[in-house]
C-alpha cells in the first residue's frame, strides 16, 4: 500500500479506537451503576424487614405498601439484574473490539515500519548507484 494510504488507515484506526474505549468506558460505568441499584434496594429491603423484626407496631396500610414494596422491589432487582448482564455482554465486545482495533494498528504501523525501511533501502540504493563508478580504471 501506498504511504498515504496507510496514514489514512491508521488515523482512522485511532478513530475507532477512541469510540471503543469510550464505548467500554459507559459499559464500566453502567456496571456501576447497576451494582450502586443492587445495593441500594437491598439495603432499603432490609432496613423495612429489621423495623418489622424490631417488633414496630405498623398499621395495615403500612403494611401493605410495604408488601408493594417489596414486590416492587423483587421486580426492580430482576430489570437491574437483566442490566447488568446486558453491561457486562457490552463490556465483554467493547473490550474484544478494542483488542482487535489495537491488533489492526500494530498491524498498520509494522506496514507503515516496513514501507519506511523499504523507501530508505531504496533511496540508500539510488545513492549508490549514483556514485561514479570505481572500476579497472582506477585499478591501474
Amino acid at each position: 500500500m501506498k504511504p498515504r494510504t496507510l496514514a489514512r488507515l491508521e488515523a482512522l484506526a485511532v478513530d475507532r479506537e477512541v469510540l471503543q474505549v469510550e464505548a467500554l468506558r459507559r459499559a464500566q460505568e453502567k456496571l456501576r451503576q447497576t451494582e450502586a441499584h443492587r445495593v441500594l434496594l437491598a439495603e432499603y429491603r432490609d432496613r423495612l424487614s429489621a423495623s418489622w423484626q424490631g417488633g414496630a407496631v405498623v398499621n395495615a396500610g403500612q403494611a401493605r405498601r410495604a408488601g408493594q414494596f417489596v414486590q416492587a422491589s423483587f421486580g426492580a432487582e430482576a430489570q437491574v439484574e437483566a442490566a447488568a448482564r446486558q453491561a457486562g455482554q457490552q463490556l465483554a465486545a467493547a473490550t474484544e473490539g478494542l483488542a482487535q482495533i489495537q491488533a489492526r494498528r500494530r498491524a498498520l504501523g509494522e506496514a507503515i515500519a516496513q514501507h519506511q525501511r523499504d523507501a530508505e533501502r531504496d533511496a540508500e540504493q539510488a545513492a549508490e548507484r549514483a556514485q561514479p563508478w570505481r572500476g579497472r580504471r582506477d585499478a591501474k
